[in-house]
């Protein structure tokens, strides 16, 4: 599967004349960029405020949630992915919270300074 012949051309700098040498290969080394980024799935949760003289749970209505791809450093942290989540989606930094979804839960909070090393989907 990785064979074929390597062409190499030379040509004389003094006649002109050309001649080329077939050089057949098995393995072709190729190096591997290291990714500098990754993308990540956010699930940012609008939470509406109550309705005003209400109490308990009718006095909000509905939460509306939309999905965000982001791409971010690959040793970014949270407060980058605030920066960036709160530029695409209209919401201030100082008002978003991140959290690691596991099994369809939130796991754990994440905090500001977190390396976002292994997180997957964050909400």
């Amino acid at each position: 599967m990785f064979q074929g012949q390597l062409k190499t051309e030379r040509r004389c700098l003094e006649c002109g004349k050309r001649s080329a040498k077939f050089e057949p290969f098995m393995y072709f080394t190729v190096p591997i960029p290291a990714q500098n980024e990754k993308l990540l799935s956010v699930l940012v949760v609008y939470a509406p405020p109550r309705r005003s003289g209400e109490s308990g749970p009718s006095a909000r209505p509905a939460a509306t949630a939309v999905r965000y791809a982001v791409t971010l450093p690959r040793l970014g942290d949270v407060t980058d992915l605030k920066k960036l989540v709160a530029k695409i989606s209209g919401v201030e930094a100082s008002q978003l919270a991140f959290a690691h979804v596991q099994e369809g839960r939130c796991a754990r909070r994440l905090h500001d300074e977190a390396p976002l090393v292994r997180q997957g989907e964050l909400r």
